[in-house]
């Protein structure tokens, strides 16, 4: 598999002269000497070589020629989105923030005039599972406020059972099997731990309407890449069949986010650069961790969820 360099995105060498500043380091300004660097007697005329051929290269193209001062497109000038998307192509990984989600791209005008926001690159998406595709309108868990009045169990009983000793952790890498833990917290009790993870299973399953449409819609190979048991691990699977090509669950894959085995276990597995791989994620540890490896990153979250189909050029 490539490895990403890493680095700034390629520029390109002088397309011209550069502007002539009023005022400025090296200039004759306010408190300011003269240029104490050696001049090129002969570049003023390589400058008004290359601006001779510049304007007889667009009149090739049947391009207009600007006037001396006013705004030009200059196809040797290279913006911002232009150094990034070529910095992708060599494979290296894009500026990022201090959540590790990706810099946003410039916008741009679309043929139509329109602004037009994508991340370049792109061949694969990664989507969490809880808290992007399925909602959790209060934070995690909220069917736990009720469940003394669906099941007669005390919510602070289940917390207490869940994180004994680290045991969440343990279920969510596969370590201990959810139903036989279940099983031995419940014993003989009226609500069976079949019966408890059954109930566990509905109530988690809030998938939102308006993330869905957008996995479907993407033009981007797709899976789900989520920290769940394997016994959940079956639900979206079942949920999002047809719209991934996988799901990767932190149960059987044996390793959660943010550890880096869950993001190679994803890029060995579609054989793609990291620089090609977008992550999905409202978490920004997983941001972070995917980031470093060269991934693309988009936090999602109720802030930012309205650039995401801009994000995945829709």
């Amino acid at each position: 598999m490539p490895v990403p360099r890493h680095g700034r995105g390629v520029h390109l060498g002088d397309a011209g002269p550069r502007p002539r500043h009023r005022h400025g380091r090296g200039r004759l300004g306010k408190g300011q000497g003269a240029d104490p660097r050696p001049r090129d007697p002969h570049g003023a005329a390589r400058r008004d070589q290359h601006r001779a051929a510049l304007r007889l290269s667009r009149r090739g193209r049947g391009g207009a020629v600007p006037a001396r001062g006013k705004a030009r497109d200059d196809p040797c000038r290279a913006d911002g989105a232009q150094r990034q998307a070529r910095a992708d192509r060599a494979g290296r990984p894009r500026d990022r923030d201090d959540h590790g989600q990706a810099s946003v791209p410039r916008r741009h005008q679309g043929a139509k005039g329109r602004g037009v926001l994508s991340l370049p690159g792109i061949a694969l998406t990664v989507w969490d599972y809880d808290g992007v595709l399925n909602r959790e309108p209060d934070g995690p868990f909220p069917w736990v406020a009720t469940l003394e009045r669906d099941l007669g169990i005390r919510p602070e009983a289940f917390r207490r059972f869940l994180n004994d000793a680290g045991r969440k952790w343990r279920i969510l890498r596969g370590e201990e099997d959810l139903l036989a833990a279940l099983n031995g917290w419940l014993g003989d009790g009226p609500v069976t731990g079949r019966a408890f993870l059954d109930h566990w299973l509905r109530a988690d399953d809030r998938p939102d309407p308006e993330t869905f449409a957008l996995l479907s819609a993407q033009p981007h190979r797709a899976v789900i890449g989520t920290n769940n048991e394997a016994h959940r691990a079956r639900a979206i699977e079942a949920r999002a069949a047809g719209a991934v090509e996988a799901v990767f669950a932190s149960g059987p894959m044996g390793v959660a986010k943010p550890d880096p085995g869950f993001f190679r276990a994803i890029e060995d597995w579609a054989g793609l650069a990291p620089s090609r791989i977008l992550l999905i994620d409202d978490s920004p540890p997983n941001c972070r961790a995917a980031a470093e490896r060269g991934w693309q990153t988009f936090r999602f979250g109720p802030e930012t969820r309205h650039r995401l189909a801009g994000v995945l050029g829709l």
